[in-house]
């Protein structure tokens, strides 16, 4: 039995009887680290009536709690509590040992900092940070339509929430949540809403990505929002994007390997070498890029992991010089990906 958190509050939403009624978890995260001063880290910012801004705060510890959600309309009435909880936010990944307290937000182990404390699940509800560069109508209700239809959403029923700079900088800034028919990956989202750069931010997709749902403390400033939850009704109560991520049965014969081992030798021989060739200012992501690749390589057996671990980290500093430690870590965690990547085919 995990952490116990009730949440009390009652519901005026309405669940479409086409919507599958699908069991899903999602996890609350309860910040229970502290500032210098002794205050709890808040996860909602703080705005004043001449425009200053405390963001919200880097919170390191959080208890977990995870609730069960069947259709939207469950994750509607926690939403709609959390708008006045400025502890807490909701993941998409499930917390790894929810029993546990005061737990760091991790999807990967880290040698230094810990094992991880979130997996990734696939889940049939999702939430869209709508930050697009759009004239607002000043209406959540109409700019929840507007988007949901640049989307290609338009029939799908889904419910919106403003985000903290609703109204007050320019733009359409809201959080979306929809329920799709099957459960979905972060990948299988990326993929899907790729077309929507400049209007979503993807990097709500990350398993470990706050949700952060509590209205902002307005000083001196009246609540600009007159409305803080739209719930739009559709002839569809469900999306139905696929998922690109295959999975089999215990035992079930996955497809041949791409790869021999020899051409899988000549790849790592060929990336390696091209190293060389990469400028500075990307080094990063291409380090983690070939690390992805070699770890999908290692997770199918046709190289070693940490002979090929040593000589990418040795070719980056050879090439490149810089940070060593931040290098293992880059290729630590492409590898990580890589092997979940083989893990979900």
């Amino acid at each position: 039995m995990g952490n116990t958190l009730y949440l009390i509050g009652g519901t005026d939403t309405i669940k479409k009887s086409d919507e599958p009624i699908q069991y899903n978890y999602v996890t609350v995260a309860r910040s229970v680290s502290r500032t210098n001063q002794g205050r709890k880290h808040r996860l909602n910012k703080t705005i004043y009536a001449d425009g200053r801004q405390i963001p919200y705060d880097h919170a390191y510890h959080f208890n977990y709690y995870t609730k069960e959600i069947f259709h939207l309309g469950d994750l509607a009435d926690i939403v709609k509590i959390l708008l006045g909880r400025a502890d807490m936010c909701l993941l998409r990944g499930i917390a790894k040992d929810d029993t546990k307290q005061k737990q760091r937000r991790a999807l990967y182990d880290d040698p230094v900092k810990g094992e991880a404390t979130i997996i990734e699940q696939s889940a049939n509800w999702f939430a869209l940070d709508v930050d697009a560069s759009i004239d607002s109508s000043g209406d959540i209700v109409s700019d929840s339509r507007l988007i949901r239809h640049k989307l290609g959403l338009d029939d799908i029923e889904c419910f919106a929430i403003p985000s903290a700079n609703y109204r007050l900088k320019h733009g359409i800034r809201l959080r979306m949540f929809f329920w799709n028919s099957i459960k979905l990956f972060s990948n299988d989202l990326k993929k899907h809403f790729k077309f929507a750069t400049g209007l979503i931010d993807p990097a709500m997709f990350n398993p470990i990505q706050p949700v952060y749902i509590a209205r902002p403390n307005f000083i001196g400033l009246v609540e600009p929002c007159n409305k803080l939850f739209a719930w739009l009704t559709g002839d569809k109560g469900c999306c139905s994007i696929e998922s690109i991520t295959q999975h089999y049965a215990p035992g079930e014969k996955r497809p041949e390997m791409k790869y021999t081992k020899k051409q899988a030798e000549a790849f790592v021989e060929k990336n390696l070498n091209e190293l060389e060739n990469v400028s500075f200012g990307v080094r990063h992501s291409e380090l983690f890029r070939v690390a992805v690749f070699f770890g999908k390589l290692s997770a199918q057996g046709l190289v070693d992991e940490d002979e090929v671990k040593e000589r990418l980290c040795l070719n980056a500093y050879r090439y490149w010089s810089g940070d060593r430690r931040k290098d293992q870590q880059t290729v630590n965690d492409g590898f990580k990906r890589g092997w979940m990547a083989i893990e979900n085919e």
